[in-house]
């Protein structure tokens, strides 16, 4: 949607609402819904501390050429929107790994990325606005993200140049460091399995988890981890966190051979089983080699299979 309202000319304008949140695919995420309770309605809901202490801050008000020009392109008026780009926002939204997020009608910003009057910064802000309509439409308050990249910490940073590219707007390939995150993406190294269950979480307490994807060397059955990897046996031990997971979640295994033969089947449906408990997800990887292309991403050849794995509602797993 932010694209698409960023794309219109002047003469293009017109009142148009917020038919357009619908056709933003992926961006409305929403804190799953657990057994015998209702979506939050309110900030408290799922959302750290830190982050509600910044958002009951002060804030600032958009500028009056900024609203006016965000105003008339989404046919919506942001006057109630309040700015947060302070030293503690700039804190919060590094804490977070993020640009900017969207809390209600309060924007935090990180340091540096409020600059409405740049047509990067334009961009960012109008993607944080859609997300002040879908939120107040919804009526239901929380910060927005999408996915989860979880990769090992140890890799060597010019392998990591390819799958950075998924969640990093400047990845660093001599140092592997990423400053500036995408819009919507979470990660974290992890060097075993105790560490998946830490970060899923910790992020788990902020965002909706709708996909995860894992970067990292594999083998059949096996997904390799610098500290003890995950294995057919141990995956079950991740079932703690299934909860924490959106029931439709997409959770996909890079490494190589990770889906090869029967034992990367039954890694599949275990992980599957495990990990999204309540069903209606799916979990793959791939049954041969894949590599990392630096801006594209890691792939596979085509002479791979991707196997897949659908979870019924009750968490009953199959290849499909």
């Amino acid at each position: 949607m932010a694209e698409q309202v960023m794309r219109l000319s002047d003469d293009e304008v017109r009142p148009r609402g917020c038919s357009m949140c619908n056709s933003e695919e992926n961006e409305v995420l929403r804190l799953k819904e657990l057994p015998g309770q209702a979506h939050a309605a309110t900030p408290q809901g799922g959302v750290h501390s830190f982050v509600l202490q910044v958002v009951r801050s002060q804030g600032q008000p958009l500028d009056r050429a900024t609203r006016e020009f965000m105003d008339s392109r989404f046919g919506y008026d942001f006057s109630q929107v309040k700015i947060h780009i302070d030293r503690k926002a700039a804190l919060t939204a590094h804490k977070v790994n993020a640009s900017a997020f969207t809390l209600g009608r309060d924007i935090v910003f990180a340091a540096g990325h409020y600059a409405p009057h740049t047509s990067e910064g334009k961009r960012l802000l109008a993607h944080e606005l859609a997300h002040v309509i879908q939120q107040a439409e919804s009526g239901e308050f929380y910060v927005q993200r999408e996915e989860l990249h979880l990769y090992d910490p140890s890799d060597n940073p010019l392998r990591r140049w390819g799958y950075a590219h998924h969640y990093c707007e400047d990845y660093n390939v001599f140092t592997g460091y990423c400053s500036r995150d995408k819009p919507g993406m979470l990660h974290a190294g992890i060097r075993d399995l105790e560490g998946v269950r830490t970060w899923i979480n910790f992020f788990s307490d902020s965002y909706t988890l709708n996909a995860i994807y894992f970067h990292t060397h594999g083998a059949p059955g096996y997904v390799d981890l610098p500290d003890g990897g995950i294995s057919t046996e141990n995956v079950w031990d991740l079932n703690t966190v299934s909860e924490k997971i959106a029931s439709n979640a997409k959770i996909g295994f890079f490494g190589c051979n990770v889906a090869e033969g029967q034992e990367g089947s039954d890694f599949l449906l275990n992980a599957g089983s495990s990990l999204l408990e309540v069903g209606g997800g799916i979990v793959y990887a791939s049954d041969s080699i894949t590599f990392s292309v630096p801006g594209i991403g890691q792939r596979r050849p085509i002479w791979s299979k991707i196997k897949v794995v659908c979870v019924d509602p009750g968490g009953d797993s199959r290849i499909c």
